[in-house]
């Protein structure tokens, strides 16, 4: 790759990385004012508490998350990528446990709970195991893991955008809901899978 065409591909990362950290601060701020109570939420939780836990743990995971992606702190201040790092462990398993919780006990049909634990319980499993390859130094292991975490944590915001796509549609209130819910993490997942996939091709190729 040329030295042009390598800064032009390095701009539109930056770039790409810039919408995006400002989307999941956006929402983060949103989710930790409505965890503490500053913002209003029109739906009255069966668990209040478990709600709050999960709004403000995951609002800080957002943000903690998406700046762990960021190189130049990565590479450049790795005390503050390593204590990113803990936040972001620490909040993101706080979320997914009260998640976990508040699945039993919302509202909905009995597939939307499911969708709603099996998204708590990947989300703590990748989480763990994130931090158990980190502990054990293996990098890469670390890092798959840590974006299939982050892409669930991101359901915080795919999920605000199926739920206005699917109100108006035709279906029950449950098969909607079932299908927001469900849309909103498991292409995150898919997506992460592929990114994955394609990072190891690239570093087989590279190292061949």
């Amino acid at each position: 790759m040329s030295n042009d065409r390598f800064m032009r591909w390095r701009g539109k990362m930056w770039g790409a990385w810039g919408i995006l950290a400002a989307t999941c601060v956006a929402y983060g701020v949103f989710a930790i004012a409505a965890g503490i109570g500053l913002a209003e939420i029109d739906k009255t939780r069966a668990l209040p508490l478990p709600f709050q836990i999960h709004a403000l743990a995951g609002g800080i995971a957002l943000i903690a998350g998406i700046l762990q992606f960021n190189p130049a702190i990565r590479t450049r201040f790795m005390r503050a990528h390593r204590w990113g790092g803990r936040i972001y462990v620490s909040s993101a398993c706080l979320a997914s446990i009260a998640a976990v919780l508040n699945a039993a006990f919302f509202d909905v049909g009995w597939a939307t709970r499911l969708s709603f634990f099996l998204l708590g319980f990947s989300w703590l499993l990748s989480t763990l195991l994130a931090y158990r390859m980190i502990r054990k130094r293996n990098i890469s292991l670390h890092r798959e893991w840590m974006l299939r975490s982050f892409f669930l944590a991101f359901f915080f915001v795919t999920f605000s955008f199926w739920v206005p796509i699917l109100a108006g549609n035709s279906q029950g209130k449950d098969t909607a809901y079932f299908i927001a819910v469900t849309m909103s993490w498991v292409p995150n997942l898919l997506f992460a899978e592929v990114w994955i996939r394609r990072t190891r091709e690239r570093g087989s190729a590279s190292t061949s």
